[in-house]
């Protein structure tokens, strides 16, 4: 893991986290980090996490509401991890 970048980490995390705990009705996953909490797991600063996370909504592959994400096209995420 340390060997991938910080995008690839965060979108092993994200596909990580929906298939363990799954999504809620509306589609996001059931499990809500801070952006600190998201950066810690991956082992980064939380304004790298910020940035990724910008990046990943603005390819489509994700929507964020608050705390709040679903993943869309989790083939991004995968083609990026």
């Amino acid at each position: 893991m340390a060997h991938k970048s910080v995008t690839q980490r965060f979108g092993d995390l994200l596909l990580f986290i929906e298939s363990e705990f799954g999504v809620n009705n509306e589609g996001y996953l059931n499990v809500k980090f801070s952006r600190d909490d998201y950066a810690n797991l991956i082992g980064t600063t939380t304004e790298s996490a910020i940035r990724t996370l910008s990046k990943f909504r603005k390819s489509g592959a994700i929507s964020i509401l608050g705390k709040q994400i679903k993943i869309l096209k989790p083939q991004i995420l995968k083609q990026l991890s």
